[in-house]
């Protein structure tokens, strides 16, 4: 952000490809750096201009990994860590991001909404955002178990 903040993306994918790192792979660099480049903008506005380095498999690796990146940079929207935990599962085609707050969490529930449009791209699938859903779901269901008093 201190080089650019309007090119910030292309700023973190220089920065990753031409540090050094030892522990990295030249292939397993392009990767992270193609990862850390699309954590940010709307779909809309991606460039995939780096990704065409990389083989067919390792280009959809990496969208999936940016989309639930994208994801989990939105969960802390506020910067208050209000989001203490994650359920993430699927019905009837939908895949529900269930999260455990310690507050109604609305920015990270919008953000999570806005940031996952790589997601719903690469995995074909819409996205729903609840809060605490599966407690909910579970005392109506217990609630109907109950005989009435």
């Amino acid at each position: 952000h201190k080089l650019s903040e309007k090119r910030h993306e292309e700023f973190t994918y220089e920065a990753i490809i031409r540090e050094d790192l030892k522990v990295l792979t030249n292939p397993e660099r392009e990767i992270i750096a193609n990862i850390a480049c699309l954590h940010r903008q709307p779909y809309a506005k991606m460039k995939f201009d780096h990704l065409a380095r990389l083989s067919g498999a390792n280009q959809m690796m990496v969208k999936r990994l940016a989309s639930l990146l994208r994801i989990a940079d939105a969960l802390d929207e506020s910067g208050r860590a209000v989001v203490q935990q994650v359920r993430c599962y699927e019905e009837h085609g939908v895949v529900y991001f269930d999260l455990h707050a310690v507050s109604k969490a609305l920015p990270e529930r919008a953000a999570v909404l806005r940031k996952a449009d790589l997601f719903e791209r690469v995995y074909q699938k819409p996205v729903v955002v609840a809060r605490n859903w599966i407690e909910k779901r579970a005392r109506q269901a217990e609630r109907l178990r109950q005989p009435d008093a």
